[in-house]
């Protein structure tokens, strides 16, 4: 996740604060949860989900990090990009060792008590290729202006995540599916609906 209101050039009102949020589906039912994976859930030594943890060379080397030590937790996320703003970095949720099937939900929240246009785009990478980038020009995420914290504010479903994984355990590939609005029309943004 990166967007266009951040680091060392945001205006002079300050950077907005963007969360990226990793659900399970059948397992996260509401964002904002402890079976959400986000800055405050995902960044311990302990992974959700009950995906074992890795080799801790899954989190380290350059431009990592985190501050993981010992192993690597699965889901996880690197860092909140509101604490490094001198800085342009994406966040980053990773998890080495998802099972053949497994599907998520991928989200972005704009947590700034601040109402700003913000426009975030996301990269998904399976089995380490990338795989889809959803909010480029031209087609930025709309209406994506409300901030609000935890269950308020403006949400962005952005896509479904169903996980092709060999029978030896790697990753091989991954189906996605883009989230729209009812019509549509456009991206699936709503304002306080912490719904799954």
């Amino acid at each position: 996740l990166c967007w266009d209101v951040t680091g060392p050039t945001a205006p002079v009102a300050g950077p907005i604060d963007v969360d990226l949020h990793l659900g399970k589906t059948g397992t996260t039912t509401q964002w904002f949860t402890a079976s959400d994976c986000y800055w405050q859930t995902c960044t311990g030594q302990n992974g959700i989900w009950n995906y074992p943890n890795t080799a801790i060379s899954n989190c380290t080397g350059p431009g990592s990090l985190g501050g993981f030590s010992g192993s690597c937790p699965n889901p996880r996320l690197d860092m909140d990009n509101v604490d490094i703003v001198a800085r342009y970095l994406p966040e980053n949720i990773n998890l080495d060792n998802p099972g053949n099937g497994d599907q998520f939900r991928v989200m972005v929240h704009h947590w700034t008590l601040a109402d700003r246009v913000v426009h975030p785009l996301v990269n998904i990478y399976c089995g380490g290729e990338l795989r889809g980038t959803y909010g480029a020009a031209p087609d930025l995420v709309e209406g994506f202006e409300q901030g609000g914290m935890a269950g308020n504010g403006s949400m962005w479903r952005v896509a479904d995540v169903t996980m092709q994984v060999d029978g030896s355990g790697t990753t091989t590939g991954c189906d996605l599916t883009p989230l729209r609005n009812a019509s549509g029309s456009g991206y699936h943004v709503t304002n306080d609906d912490p719904s799954y």
